[in-house]
């Protein structure tokens, strides 16, 4: 189902859907990749662009314990898993441009090779099939933090969006701030204020060292 916000300036007063109006006082934006143009529906700006993710899995591989945590590289951004009899390979390649590229490029595989053997030289013995690799979008902020409040500039109009990466990790507590702003226009959880769109234009950008 398609959806179109409705605004009566500046307040959200319903969804135009393909199946028909919705109407309610309050939408929540949680679009992902596509966030920035949901809230440019709404008549928001939202600081969130697409970056293309690429995951490349091992062929069956035993020469590594069946069962270990996530290893992280913190020096690359290179890290790994156990994918059922294989390893899951990830590594954030900086010269990835924003975008919603969603094919998988097959050079990528020998890079991570490169990095995989580098840490753990066990790996440069793994088998890999390209075509089983695949990519996706992280959706990213100017400070590879979450956007999570009001809309400054459309009543009704709350972000949950720009996790970098995080947001399967952070949803739980995410949804719990998010409908505390929205039943009492505050969290006891955190302060949510430092995650609030409007830090980008006050200069309050939010350190983050792990941007995987």
């Amino acid at each position: 189902t398609s959806a179109l916000p409705a605004i009566e300036a500046p307040r959200i007063t319903g969804v135009h859907t393909s199946r028909g109006f919705i109407s309610t006082r309050v939408v929540v934006n949680a679009a992902g990749a596509w966030a920035a143009q949901i809230a440019e529906m709404a008549g928001a700006e939202l600081p969130v662009e697409p970056l293309r993710r690429q995951l490349v899995p091992t062929e069956p591989f035993d020469q590594l314990p069946q069962r270990f945590p996530m290893v992280i590289d913190m020096s690359t951004g290179f890290h790994f898993r156990r994918e059922g009899k294989g390893i899951l390979l990830a590594w954030n390649d900086p010269k990835e441009t924003p975008g919603f590229k969603t094919e998988f490029d097959t050079t990528f595989v020998e890079k991570i090779l490169t990095r995989a053997a580098s840490r753990v030289p066990v790996l440069a013995e793994a088998g890999v099939n390209p075509r089983r690799a695949w990519a996706g979008l992280y959706e990213m902020t100017p400070d590879h933090h979450a956007i999570i409040g009001p809309a400054p500039n459309v009543e009704g109009l709350y972000f949950v969006n720009g996790f970098s990466g995080h947001g399967v990790m952070h949803s739980p507590a995410s949804g719990r701030v998010t409908a505390d702003l929205i039943l009492q226009g505050r969290s006891d959880l955190i302060d949510a204020n430092q995650l609030s769109v409007e830090r980008f234009k006050q200069g309050k950008l939010l350190e983050e060292t792990a941007v995987l």
